[in-house]
């Protein structure tokens, strides 16, 4: 089975992130495949590679790896892309690889229905599933797909409101629940915090409080993970590994809270609270 785009736009769009894998570097320009949008061609000029002077593009890009790179123009009707690896932080290129890692695996679920259903051709069902929820494009369009499918989970009635026949809704069920193809989200909240008292027993105190927190939190935290690690005196780390985004954080708060009921609230000082998804691949 060919492969397919994973919006309902045959172009991204200027300024977009995409998933780009590296074919082939010339005298001309770095030539690559859009990986979202049907393997697509599209290129990298070398004034575009970096912001810094690089010895060799090579330093940069290799022929075969995936990069995140920006759309800078796109002519629909030459069918030429151009795009730039200049002024993308680190945290928007792993961000961009985390939507085309989602919307894979929404691609792989209709993949094996089209299977099932012994497709030749998966574009109508396309039509009807992964490319409808792009068809509004605004801020998170591109992983409506995938949050759509993964609430299917938790309400399977949800596959009603997509125009599918009652055998296409088997083979979707049979993808989520069976074959188990939409992953669970595992998040990672952590509770930056300084925690020191000054009395005479201080040190021996802090020690207490942090036993008494962590004893709380693994005595409610359910099948989530929770740890405290000391990084450098007064400086704390609370984590939990979870499913549930919300109960996590309630976890966390609660034991923030049995930490200042143990030692004093005016010797615990919470910095910042960090939540990071972390995709969970099967």
């Amino acid at each position: 089975m060919r492969k397919f785009r994973f919006y309902n736009d045959s172009f991204p769009k200027e300024e977009q992130l995409v998933i780009c894998k590296i074919e082939k570097i010339t005298e001309t320009g770095i030539y690559t495949k859009l990986l979202e949008y049907d393997d697509m061609d599209a290129m990298v000029s070398y004034n575009e590679v970096s912001t810094r002077r690089v010895k060799s593009v090579k330093d940069i890009f290799r022929e075969g790896n995936r990069e995140a790179l920006m759309v800078l123009n796109v002519d629909e009707v030459k069918g030429y892309i151009d795009l730039s690896n200049r002024n993308i932080s680190a945290e928007e290129k792993e961000n961009a690889f985390k939507i085309f890692n989602k919307n894979k695996v929404i691609m792989r679920l209709l993949k094996d229905v089209a299977n099932s259903l012994k497709l030749d051709d998966m574009t109508s069902l396309l039509e009807r599933t992964m490319w409808k929820f792009s068809k509004d494009p605004d801020d998170d369009y591109r992983t409506k797909a995938y949050d759509f499918y993964r609430n299917v989970k938790k309400d399977v009635n949800l596959l009603n409101t997509l125009e599918l026949s009652d055998v296409e809704k088997n083979a979707f069920m049979a993808g989520i629940f069976e074959k188990k193809i939409i992953p669970d989200d595992i998040y990672k909240i952590i509770i930056d915090f300084d925690a020191c008292s000054y009395d005479f027993n201080g040190i021996e105190d802090t020690k207490n409080a942090m036993i008494h927190g962590l004893k709380y939190a693994k005595g409610n935290c359910n099948d989530a993970y929770v740890d405290i690690v000391i990084v450098k005196s007064p400086n704390y780390k609370l984590t939990c590994i979870t499913k549930d985004k919300e109960q996590g954080i309630k976890l966390l708060n609660d034991t923030i809270d049995e930490i200042k009921s143990k030692l004093g609230e005016e010797y615990v000082k919470v910095k910042k609270t960090d939540i990071i998804e972390e995709f969970a691949k099967n």
